[in-house]
């Protein structure tokens, strides 16, 4: 995995997908909703660059109450950038459905893969294993990417895989 090391350096900057920020109030899986959990903890002392895009504030926007208000009012508080879905993101979205790095269906998955790729983040985060999180999965959006130029290495992990930071303090 090729991230920046600790101690002194820049902070990592993540992508976050929608499965981050639903499983902060998702019970079904215990050890997910722990490690969103923890993960936003750490968010909130600045520890990371936070970043998602409007597909991601449309999701959430999209869950049925009282989910939604409580989805929105994280989405708030921890106010990620918002990227914006120009037409490269689109282009480099397509192409992953078309070259099938990911499954046609997985039309908000390629937005947030291209996203991340395009904005050079360090890491998308998420807990959709079958689509986003896994090796295979990373390894065709590699191919994909450098073909394309994108050369900054994107690796895709659940946040529980996150390499360790550190607040300043210790």
């Amino acid at each position: 995995m090729n991230l920046p090391a600790g101690g002194g350096m820049r902070r990592l900057k993540l992508y976050l997908d929608t499965t981050v920020w639903n499983f902060y109030f998702d019970d079904r899986v215990p050890v997910y909703q722990e490690a969103a959990v923890e993960f936003f903890a750490k968010a909130r002392l600045g520890l990371y660059d936070l970043n998602a895009s409007a597909a991601v504030a449309e999701e959430l926007d999209a869950a049925p109450e009282p989910k939604r208000g409580k989805l929105l009012a994280l989405f708030e508080e921890i106010s990620p950038n918002l990227l914006e879905a120009d037409a490269e993101v689109k282009r480099l979205a397509a192409l992953y459905l078309d070259r099938r790095a990911l499954p046609a269906r997985s039309t908000v998955d390629a937005l947030h893969v291209a996203h991340a790729t395009f904005h050079q983040m360090d890491v998308l985060v998420s807990f959709n294993f079958k689509h986003l999180a896994n090796i295979g999965r990373r390894d065709r959006i590699t191919a994909i990417n450098l073909e394309q130029g994108y050369s900054h290495p994107l690796n895709l992990l659940p946040p529980m895989q996150l390499p360790e930071v550190e607040n300043g303090e210790s």
